[in-house]
């Protein structure tokens, strides 16, 4: 494993995808890469809320020639937002290693160190900004097709009996993850995947081997307290009132009257549409489990009464552990069965209980160890023996490799 070598030699190369594209290194324009691989943000929850991977890279930039607003470079035409990039690694005797796709987000040009510094990130991001939800209610749906709606592969490794979401992308995704114990990341071939922690024979980082430094901390919050977790038992809630109109102008012929929010929700399906105090008016509806679009079909104008009725589905929340003061309460309906319940109990309370469930430490950086793999961090000069599941690397390259690596110790994920 050469990335593991005290004396290796690490190259990188991006390629900047112009309409030709351009292939830079350390031989020529290339100064230094940032980028940062993580399962998500720093939050409440264990394994972070979701976040694009990053990366930042700074080129020299003779004449101005990657500066955006030079009238005479060839490429400033050519940088904008979105503009493609790919990075690779390699040491002295390994083949390139793909990093993957990343996307330009602000591309800037500093005329004082003759520099061009490009902020870029992966899929993710664009992700993070759908607000459209989830149109209809799957019913035991298992975790392949239900990700699938939301753009994500995964393997089936359970059964949902109730998917749904009036709720943004990202906060979905969120509960998602949280309620089956999964990582969504873009895997370096460029797919948003879930993906279930690596619980195999662990990466070995050690005093001669990797390990620079440990600093037994990281930015990731830790919990104190009691820990209470609220999971929903779905049931099935038949000619259910969702909408309610009155003194609504109807005008003759048939006319879009709007789009509307169920009262209550998800809806599985529509039932019954009624119109009133219309003579021989009609109402035309249709919807998803949040949303309901209405139309009118009359042979006359008038004011009338609309309502609608569907079968819902609602949650029973219970809860699995005795609530206390300051009690930490995590709530999420995709947990719809007291098994996934106490399985998540468990990971909170040993995040909570622990004395270090999260280790941050300073490596030379092997990036064939990939973000939910185990590592066993073994040393003597820090007595320290740890092992967990990688959900953070945050690389730096200047020539050389180091990276800070954040661990989740092994049984908050077990």
């Amino acid at each position: 494993m050469s990335y593991t070598d005290i004396s290796r030699k690490i190259d990188m190369r991006v390629t900047v995808y112009f309409p030709t594209p351009l292939v830079v290194t350390r031989d020529d324009y290339l100064v230094d890469v940032y980028w940062t691989e993580e399962t998500g943000s720093p939050s409440r929850y264990p394994y972070g809320n979701v976040s694009a991977n990053t990366v930042s890279i700074t080129l020299y930039s003779p004449r101005g020639l990657f500066d955006p607003n030079s009238t005479t470079s060839v490429y400033s035409n050519l940088i904008k937002r979105g503009l493609k990039l790919k990075l690779e690694i390699k040491s002295h005797s390994t083949d390139w290693l793909d990093l993957g796709d990343f996307y330009v987000q602000d591309w800037s040009y500093n005329s004082h160190s003759g520099t061009a510094n490009i902020d870029a990130v992966d899929k993710i991001q664009d992700k993070l900004k759908d607000v459209d939800r989830i149109p209809k209610i799957l019913l035991d749906v298992n975790l392949q097709d239900a990700c699938s709606t939301l753009g994500i592969l995964a393997d089936n490794l359970t059964t949902i009996k109730v998917f749904s979401s009036d709720a943004p992308w990202s906060d979905t995704v969120n509960k998602l993850c949280e309620a089956t114990r999964t990582f969504c990341i873009v895997d370096r071939q460029g797919n948003i995947v879930l993906k279930r922690p690596v619980l195999t024979t662990p990466h070995l980082i050690n005093d001669s081997r990797l390990l620079v430094a440990i600093k037994n901390k990281s930015n990731l919050p830790t919990l104190s307290g009691n820990v209470v977790v609220e999971y929903g038992i779905p049931q099935i809630v038949r000619n259910v009132n969702v909408l309610q109109l009155y003194n609504e102008s109807i005008m003759e012929g048939i006319n879009t009257l709007g789009v509307y929010q169920a009262s209550t929700k998800p809806v599985l399906n529509y039932v019954t549409g009624v119109i009133r105090n219309v003579p021989n008016a009609k109402i035309i509806f249709k919807g998803t489990s949040t949303f309901i679009e209405l139309a009118t079909d009359s042979p006359t104008e008038g004011v009338a009464d609309i309502s609608i009725t569907a079968d819902v589905i609602k949650y029973v929340m219970k809860q699995l552990g005795s609530i206390e003061e300051n009690s930490n309460i995590y709530s999420n309906y995709f947990v719809q069965n007291i098994t996934d319940a106490q399985h998540l109990l468990n990971m909170y309370k040993a995040f909570s209980e622990l004395n270090a469930p999260v280790l941050e430490i300073e490596t030379r950086g092997d990036p064939t160890i990939l973000i939910g793999d185990t590592v066993l961090i073994e040393s003597n000069k820090y007595n320290t023996s740890f092992e967990g599941v990688v959900i953070r690397n945050s690389y730096k390259y200047t020539g050389s490799l180091s990276c800070t690596t954040t661990v989740l110790h092994k049984e908050v994920v077990l």
